[in-house]
């Protein structure tokens, strides 16, 4: 998800004629001849661990920790350009809250996020040097430029999620990997007509979890549910040890936007990647939301808490679940209402978030970093920010103040009691 969008931000620079230089750990997935690409893993492939695996191996802490390394890095980011966003109604992006939160919850919030400004540096960036130094011998401190930040492109919209108070120099670029649906190869649109009333069913998990790694018990459990659903299914699977039922289709790869924005796609069954979900909002489509790992439980529960999706979890879901879950969102309309309501908003923009993006990123060129538009506050340590410093002062001020008015008090008062005390024994 990342790779493809910063490939989108890449794409959107190379069209409006700037040479880019994009460096990802994928291999090209855009062409253009203003855009390079340097594959940051030289002579390996990447990856293609079984995170379903993964995520039963290690333990829970890991589990949080890894996770808080690779996306939770946003809330800082903003917090660079001196933007302190309040973990009161702005919760950490790997927990399953919204906006509204108990004190409970707002207690784990706030310790996730002390945890989580400790630990990024200490795991994550040491990592990022040592990568970053193969290609940039002298790159030096990945720290140094997150406190030297112009300009932040927030991956986000206010009907993505909670709205939140942003600077001049933080921009929304939300859904800028969308795009309206283009022609289905022939295959393809055949599957869609043949559909029917009853339309399709499109299920895919991503590009780093893959579905031949599904555990077998859920691999039935979905096969069972989908001989049983009349929708056809599109499933994005890289494989061919599956038995199928007569109206699944798979493919190791589908054009998910043009499928997403076909009229026929009923539903969308999906892990909850960021991008994945942005995709489904903008063209309209509910989601059965599995997760696997990193931000996608988050992303899934705020989704149901909207009442755009419904979410069952991979260890416990039988086919009588899917297939419950399939009729609700299909046949339920209000999910689709809501979900096409939130379709227009992102659609009715000024501008498109690419034209966004390569605007600011240009006004911040030629302006040498814009500094017109940094904000003050970047300056100041947090309890500066806060005003803590200024409110202890005040208190001591005013402790002081009510140390010496008291002691004056006392004074007067002997001084009085001393006085008349003179004057009784005259009389």
């Amino acid at each position: 998800s990342l790779h493809n969008l910063f490939t989108s931000v890449a794409l959107s620079l190379a069209l409006a004629n700037h040479n880019v230089t994009l460096i990802s750990s994928f291999p090209a997935s855009a062409q253009h001849d203003n855009l390079h690409y340097v594959y940051a893993l030289g002579e390996k492939k990447y990856p293609t661990d079984n995170i379903f695996e993964a995520q039963r191996q290690v333990d829970a802490f890991t589990i949080l920790l890894n996770a808080a390394l690779f996306v939770g890095i946003e809330y800082f980011a903003i917090r660079n350009a001196g933007n302190w966003l309040s973990p009161a109604v702005v919760p950490y992006i790997l927990l399953p809250y919204d906006e509204n939160m108990t004190f409970l919850e707002r207690v784990v919030n706030v310790v996730t996020l002390v945890v989580s400004r400790y630990a990024i540096p200490y795991f994550f960036f040491s990592k990022q040097e040592e990568l970053l130094r193969k290609f940039f011998p002298e790159f030096g401190d990945v720290l140094e430029y997150y406190d030297r930040v112009s300009l932040t492109l927030i991956n986000g919209h206010p009907a993505l999620d909670n709205p939140v108070p942003l600077l001049p120099s933080q921009v929304y670029i939300g859904t800028i990997n969308a795009h309206l649906p283009r022609p289905l190869p022939m295959d393809l649109e055949q599957v869609m007509q043949s559909s029917g009333d009853a339309g399709v069913i499109y299920f895919s998990i991503g590009s780093v979890a893959v579905s031949k790694d599904i555990p077998a018990r859920a691999k039935a459990a979905f096969l069972e549910a989908f001989a049983r659903v009349p929708q056809k299914v599109l499933w994005k699977y890289e494989g061919d040890d599956l038995k199928l039922p007569d109206n699944v289709v798979t493919r190791s790869w589908l054009p998910q936007q043009d499928i997403l924005g076909h009229p026929k796609t009923r539903l969308f069954i999906s892990h909850c990647g960021n991008l994945g979900t942005q995709e489904a909002k903008y063209h309209g489509v509910p989601i059965l939301a599995v997760p696997v790992a990193f931000d996608q439980p988050r992303n899934a529960a705020r989704m149901v808490q909207k009442g755009l999706a419904l979410a069952l979890d991979w260890h416990t879901l039988t086919a009588d679940d899917i297939v419950s879950a399939i009729d609700e969102l299909v046949n339920n309309t209000s999910y689709s209402e809501r979900i096409q309501n939130l379709s227009a908003i992102l659609k009715d923009q000024m501008e498109t978030p690419q034209r966004r993006a390569v605007w600011h990123i240009e006004h911040f060129i030629k302006n040498q970093g814009a500094p017109h538009l940094h904000y003050p506050g970047k300056n100041l340590h947090f309890l500066q920010y806060i005003c803590l410093d200024v409110v202890l002062f005040l208190l001591l001020l005013l402790y002081i103040v009510c140390r010496l008015s008291a002691y004056f008090l006392r004074a007067i008062g002997r001084r009085v009691f001393r006085i008349n005390k003179r004057k009784l024994k005259t009389r």
